[in-house]
């Protein structure tokens, strides 16, 4: 799901709040997240986090 185009700001907040480490992998992995979000997951804690989101 954290993988859909057509995720809203408020569904991508709710999964990064979980703080749950799949959600949150899979979130950076998503295409499609604004700006403002990749920045938000380039700090995290989870080095799988940040490495995801590197691949795009």
């Amino acid at each position: 799901m954290a993988t859909r185009a057509d995720l809203t700001a408020d569904l991508i907040t709710e999964i990064i709040a979980t703080d749950h480490d799949w959600l949150l992998h899979s979130l950076a992995l998503n295409r499609h997240l604004p700006y403002a979000v990749r920045l938000r997951l380039a700090e995290h804690r989870d080095p799988a986090v940040r490495a995801a989101l590197a691949r795009w």
